[in-house]
């Protein structure tokens, strides 16, 4: 388990068995066109957890998904987009290239490339302070983060860490600091990075901790949240920058996302297929989420939808994007990103509503809309511009 974890960690992307994937899709997505995708919204059924008496457990209903084909908007040329954030300030969003080493700076507005932008090797997630307008970007086999100036889109800064492998990373702006989890290289390597915004300066590690992966800013308690490998996620005091309590989840959880409505915090976990919900009120599970529609379930991803009240999760078997309700706490549709595109990194978009998906192996953007209908903001790499709209309608 946890050397499968590494080894998608390390400048591979998810795995390197995703390579074979990609020569097969090369070759089949040089003709296809462009995919709107409509999730149907599906009951599910609330049990009890048999792993805790607080929790509950989700199991969603088997659901279809439609898939319409339209025409095809310009390719940014992505090259295995990992992780990706919205600027409000400039309008544009920020995918990780983790095969060219490279960040693309997007326009949402206009659909249009701004600027490839060159940082280091195997860039993984990438977070953004909107006090300075930088964006922070974790270069897992460089073990740096760059600093990206939103304003001209040009790297000022690299910053050399202390552990090994750097992946999530989130802003703290109570204290101004930025906190990066490095889940190291099996042996060791294994800690918490915390940088000064203002200065760009590391200042220190926070070790104690198993594989940290991702990170999240709870801002109603102040509290950091970082999951740690095996089944837990670590509390720390951004005022010691302590870890203060551990919380048991899943099995190796990956992604983590506040949700500053309900005050709660999701965490993806990766190995069983479901989400854990934390109270950020008292620090506890509240509630676990099966997020499986099919045999098999590999959520990887989360982020949250303010506007509508969701969280979404990537989910690399259904190769789709798991809906979930963030009042019931419930699986209520799987939007489909397109065959065996490996959805990664989301970002959500205030201003028009949709929530963008990165396609990690296809190269694909899917914009995703508050109605749930998905759509190709970038075509998969090596596709065409345009295309005859056709319609086909298959199950994830």
């Amino acid at each position: 388990m946890i050397g499968a974890r590494l080894k998608r960690r390390t400048g591979l992307s998810r795995s390197a068995t995703l390579a074979v994937v990609v020569i097969v899709l090369v070759v089949v997505v040089a003709g296809v066109f462009a995919v709107a995708l409509s999730g149907s919204k599906s009951s599910t059924t609330s049990t009890k957890s048999s792993t805790s008496t607080a929790s509950t457990t989700t199991t969603p209903s088997s659901t279809s998904v439609t898939t319409t084909t339209t025409t095809v908007p310009v390719g940014f040329g992505l090259s295995h987009p990992l992780g990706m954030t919205y600027d409000a300030a400039n309008g544009d969003l920020y995918v990780t290239n983790n095969f060219t080493n490279t960040v693309s700076a997007i326009n949402v507005a206009s659909a249009a490339l701004i600027k490839t932008i060159p940082v280091g090797l195997a860039p993984a997630q990438v977070a953004l302070d909107p006090v300075n307008g930088y964006l922070y970007v974790t270069n897992n086999d460089s073990d740096t983060v760059s600093v990206i100036d939103g304003a001209s889109n040009s790297v000022i800064s690299t910053i050399s860490l202390g552990g090994i492998h750097p992946d999530g990373i989130a802003f703290d702006p109570a204290n101004n600091c930025l906190y990066v989890a490095e889940h190291g290289n099996g042996v060791g390597g294994n800690t918490i990075s915390v940088i000064n915004a203002t200065s760009n300066i590391h200042l220190r590690e926070i070790n104690a901790i198993f594989q940290p992966t991702g990170v999240a800013y709870d801002s109603l308690n102040g509290d950091v949240y970082v999951t740690s490998g095996g089944s837990s996620v670590m509390v720390v005091d951004p005022a010691t920058n302590v870890i203060t309590q551990q919380i048991s989840v899943g099995i190796v959880p990956e992604g983590i996302a506040f949700d500053a409505a309900n005050g709660d915090l999701y965490v993806v976990n990766y190995d069983d297929g479901t989400v854990s919900v934390i109270a950020g009120s008292s620090n506890t599970a509240i509630a676990t989420i099966n997020v499986s529609t099919s045999v098999r379930s590999v959520p990887f991803l989360v982020a949250v939808d303010s506007a509508n009240g969701d969280v979404m999760v990537t989910n690399d078997y259904t190769s789709g994007v798991n809906v979930i309700n963030a009042t019931s706490n419930k699986l209520i549709s799987t939007v489909s990103t397109g065959a065996k595109s490996a959805p990664a990194g989301l970002a959500f978009d205030p201003a028009n509503g949709n929530m963008y998906v990165a396609g990690e192996v296809t190269g694909a953007i899917i914009a995703i809309s508050p109605t749930l209908v998905a759509t190709y903001f970038a075509p998969p790499s090596g596709s065409i511009s345009s295309a005859t709209s056709t319609t086909s309608t298959f199950s994830p």
